[in-house]
């Protein structure tokens, strides 16, 4: 059989459904990446004009992380360090 007349098939010869969007399980969680020197912070979109920010690691700086969090009506979080 030419080679232009083969149809290509996936690895395992069928192609997995498309999913879509996953709903969210918690929607007032935040992530936070932790750093040494800086804290990443993403909170849902839509909740604060900024849904990225960049904190310090001293405690005046985690004191505005949480009025930050607070005040986009987070109530849990999810940590990842580097």
């Amino acid at each position: 059989m030419p080679k232009q007349d083969r149809k290509k098939k996936s690895p395992r010869g069928k192609r997995a459904p498309h999913l879509g969007a996953l709903p969210p399980l918690n929607p007032n969680a935040a992530g936070i990446d932790v750093g040494n020197a800086e804290h990443y912070v993403a909170v849902p979109t839509g909740r604060d004009l900024e849904p990225v920010q960049k904190f310090g690691s001293f405690t005046a700086d985690l004191h505005r992380m949480a009025q930050s969090l607070k005040a986009c009506g987070i109530q849990t979080v999810v940590m990842q360090a580097t």
